[in-house]
């Protein structure tokens, strides 16, 4: 028996430019944590042709290369900077320690069931 998944994606991931990087950076200066739509609304407030979302916000993040603080149910997003507390810095190590061995049963279990059976 084989199996075909048809899946369609009908969007691609956001590109990230060094810019907005910087420019989410700059936003966060001196500020604690901040949600994503507070970010998109005074941004896009200050340049209304810019292209902000959430998916936007979390792979500006993803490319700020850690200076952009977030983790799995953080209250936002944050400079990390060295006024981050250790135990703001613990928690959300923690946190992605956990969604990461979570992610890594789920592939696991998938990888199991292929291969019991829709492997010959």
């Amino acid at each position: 028996m084989t199996f075909q998944l048809d899946l369609e994606f009908t969007q691609a991931a956001p590109e990230v430019s060094i810019e907005q990087v910087e420019r989410l950076c700059s936003y966060l200066e001196g500020k604690g944590w901040v949600k994503a739509t507070v970010i998109e609304a005074e941004l896009k407030a200050a340049d209304p042709d810019l292209s902000m979302n959430e998916r936007v916000i979390r792979k500006i993040a993803e490319c700020s290369d850690g200076r952009i603080f977030s983790y799995p149910g953080s209250p936002g997003y944050k400079l990390f900077t060295p006024a981050l507390e250790i135990a703001e810095f613990e928690r959300g190590d923690s946190l992605w320690a956990a969604q990461i061995t979570r992610m890594i049963e789920r592939r696991t279990a998938y990888r199991r069931r292929f291969h019991r059976c829709c492997r010959p």
